[in-house]
């Protein structure tokens, strides 16, 4: 397994990988992708990303009925996200959902599915593109089954996860004019599986996500930030939020590599905490809303 360290990669849940485009003139990619302007490959990225990953999230459906106790355990280890990331490169949909039921069955934790399997596995597709190793539409491709590989792994499993804890409404967004999408919904499936509502607007802009406040109040927005070049971008949104009469007992979380690298940074942008990941963000907000709670009885 290759140990790599990618700016633009996280295995938290507010960010994940983007396919970057990196032209260099002349070169041509395996499958003979051949790399064309900046901005034709920031535009297919985009479309990728924002309008055809999102869509087959919300449309695609699992006819699978296994479970984890149909299959023969495997452990996991270092090579593990390789071995998925080469499933997936390959197009086995039914055999990449069937090697996670065999990690669960050797008693993997569904959130370290998430955190310590999925996530490191677009990590390892990522590296492949930067080093010319995959093409941008394999690596691109593969990311949107290994998105489509978590929302099956969700349903799937839902019916055995009798665990409805109603939290609340929460926004999941990116910062306007950003692209990574993988690790907000994966954030996205632990706030449901908390029994959370989830509005989850990846690629949306300023508007959207103040127009989505104003329709519907929400108890907690979670925003994203990988560089930054937007940090000045997202305070004025918070600022904007907490404006607003609908977000007057909102909590603010952000997350994303930025944070991961500054978290001292938190105060400044006007949010109330991070997270690296979604566990210790669903820890973090229910602990934030607590006490809120018995300061408020308090008062």
């Amino acid at each position: 397994m290759v140990d790599v360290d990618l700016a633009s990669v996280d295995t938290g849940c507010f960010e994940a990988p983007a396919a970057r485009p990196r032209p260099r003139e002349g070169h041509v990619r395996c499958n003979d992708d051949r790399v064309g302007s900046p901005d034709r490959w920031m535009h297919l990225a985009r479309t990728i990303e924002s309008g055809i990953i999102p869509r087959l999230l919300l449309t695609y459906r699992s006819d699978l009925r296994h479970t984890a106790n149909d299959v023969e355990a495997v452990d996991f280890d270092a090579s593990t996200p390789e071995t998925l990331a080469r499933i997936v490169l390959k197009r086995h949909d039914d055999a990449a959902l069937n090697f996670i039921y065999q990690l669960l069955a050797s008693g993997l934790p569904l959130e370290s599915v998430f955190l310590d399997l999925l996530a490191p596995t677009a990590r390892w597709l990522g590296h492949g593109w930067s080093e010319d190793e995959l093409s941008f539409t394999e690596v691109t491709m593969a990311l949107s089954r290994l998105q489509r590989l978590m929302r099956n792994l969700a349903n799937s499993m839902s019916a055995a996860a009798d665990r409805f804890r109603p939290g609340g409404r929460i926004i999941l967004a990116t910062v306007p004019s950003e692209q990574h999408v993988f690790g907000l919904l994966m954030l996205e499936e632990f706030f449901r599986r908390d029994g959370w509502d989830v509005e989850c607007l990846p690629g949306c802009t300023r508007e959207d996500i103040i127009a989505s406040m104003k329709s519907l109040p929400a108890r907690a927005i979670g925003l994203s930030l990988s560089t930054d070049e937007r940090f000045e971008e997202m305070k004025g949104l918070i600022a904007e939020l907490r404006s607003l009469p609908e977000a007057n007992s909102t909590v603010i979380m952000v997350g994303g590599r930025y944070f991961v690298d500054n978290p001292d940074m938190v105060k400044a942008v006007g949010a109330d905490f991070t997270a690296i990941d979604g566990s210790q963000a669903i820890s973090h907000i229910h602990s934030y809303m607590s006490e809120e709670a018995y300061i408020s009885d308090r008062s």
